[in-house]
């Protein structure tokens, strides 16, 4: 029997627990390590800069969410 796909509310809880289990000091660390091995399994590198920048976007102009 095969499981269910993800979602992006799985990945969401999957960033979530591996925040919570790096502990606050090493959250930013980590989640550079998951941007750049997503980027990387992306295989398009250009792409991912979009994708970051868009990101950027909505915590620049002072919003959270």
């Amino acid at each position: 029997m095969t499981s269910p796909e993800k979602t992006l509310e799985d990945v969401y809880d999957e960033i979530a627990r591996g925040i919570d289990a790096v502990g606050r000091e090493a959250a930013e660390i980590y989640l550079a390590k998951v941007c750049l091995a997503l980027a990387h399994e992306l295989g398009d590198a250009p792409r991912a800069c979009r994708i970051a920048a868009q990101c950027r976007t909505d915590l620049e102009d002072g919003a959270t969410g």
